[in-house]
Formats: C-alpha cells, sequence, structure tokens
C-alpha cells in the first residue's frame, strides 16, 4: 500500500485502505481532476473502462451513456452501434433490433 500510495504524490494510504477489496484498482472519479481524496475511489477495470475519455457517449433522448453501455443494455453488438452512430442514423432508430438474415 505504501508504494502506490507514493506513486499517487502521497495519497494518504488511510484513503487507500478504505473500501479496497482484491480485485479492484484506484480510479479518478472526474478525469479533469487530479489524484485527490475526494476524486478517487476503487474500481473494477470494467468500471474504470467505461470512466474514459476514450468512450464515445451516446444520447437516445435526455439519456447519455457509453455505447458500451448501450450495446450491454439492449444486445445489439457494440459494432453495429458504432457502425449506425457513423452512418448518421437518427437517435430515434440506433436502438432498432438487427434484422437477421435468412
Amino acid at each position: 500500500m505504501r508504494r502506490m500510495a507514493e506513486r499517487l504524490h502521497g495519497l494518504p494510504v488511510v484513503v487507500l485502505a478504505n473500501g479496497y477489496k482484491k480485485g479492484l484498482t484506484i480510479d479518478q472519479i472526474n478525469n479533469e481532476g487530479n489524484y485527490e481524496p475526494f476524486n478517487c475511489r476503487f474500481a473494477t477495470r470494467k468500471e474504470q473502462a467505461r470512466n474514459s475519455r476514450r468512450n464515445r457517449l451516446i444520447k437516445i433522448g435526455k439519456i447519455i451513456k457509453p455505447l458500451c453501455v448501450w450495446a450491454e443494455q439492449t444486445g445489439i453488438k457494440w459494432y453495429v452501434l458504432r457502425s449506425r452512430v457513423e452512418a448518421n442514423w437518427p437517435e430515434h432508430r440506433l436502438l432498432e433490433p438487427v434484422n437477421q438474415r435468412r
């Protein structure tokens, strides 16, 4: 824990020990902020991947989610959604079921 704290510019070991479980890593809540106690949490790799600047955020109605979350929740493959977004499909059609070939 001490080595991790040193790498994070002196983030107190107490903060690191609070909420840590095996398999979790430290994550910034706000990517624009610093690694400070109020801006850090322990998260799974999946949660961290979804909190990345590289994620493509998709707005449907008033709801904004990463493309991968829309795909997971709807069962539509991520690459199908990405293709639809890149082809400028209207937002009301993005989540239409995929036509199955016969």
